[in-house]
């Protein structure tokens, strides 16, 4: 992380896993996962000045997929939360409990896709970008990570084992 002229830390956190080698498609809010990993946004790099408890903003994030899917582009939000949650099924309706949803922070929508390589299949990639977000974050007393579900926002078409990674450009609190 970066030490900005007041103090605050900028930096990209990011984390990714390998969906299923399926394509089964996807409806609206169904959950995008390996079906066992959150993803975790650990802010703590293991240095000195990161305190438990955390907080800033995201400026903005980008979900960059390993594979190109030309029709339809997938639409997607993540979820985060300051608590780890229970990883839904893959490409089942994303129902978290009433407790995990009172530790919602931020939606992130990605709406986006910016073209890496064109190629469809694995051959090609992409990114999705969210755009500006500048959404207000606070990890959990005790914590320095957020916590992030993927959710489909239309029906999508994945390509076998796409490998999906999303990072957070934020400015930490000092």
């Amino acid at each position: 992380m970066r030490v900005t002229s007041d103090g605050a830390r900028a930096g990209i956190v990011s984390d990714s896993y390998t969906r299923p080698a399926n394509t089964t498609t996807y409806a609206a809010n169904d959950t995008i996962s390996d079906s066992s990993t959150v993803l975790t946004f650990d802010f703590g790099y293991g240095d000195s000045i990161t305190q438990n408890g955390i907080s800033g903003i995201i400026v903005e994030a980008y979900l960059i997929d390993s594979a190109y899917q030309t029709t339809p582009a997938l639409q997607a939000d993540l979820l985060l939360f300051d608590t780890t949650v229970t990883v839904p099924t893959d490409n089942a309706a994303c129902a978290l409990t009433d407790a995990e949803m009172l530790t919602f922070v931020a939606r992130i929508p990605f709406n986006t896709q910016i073209i890496g390589l064109p190629t469809a299949g694995t051959a090609g990639n992409c990114i999705y970008a969210s755009g500006q977000v500048n959404e207000i974050f606070a990890c959990a007393s005790g914590d320095d990570a957020l916590y992030g579900v993927l959710v489909a926002r239309n029906a999508y078409v994945p390509i076998s084992a796409e490998v999906f990674t999303v990072k957070l450009k934020i400015i930490a609190d000092a």
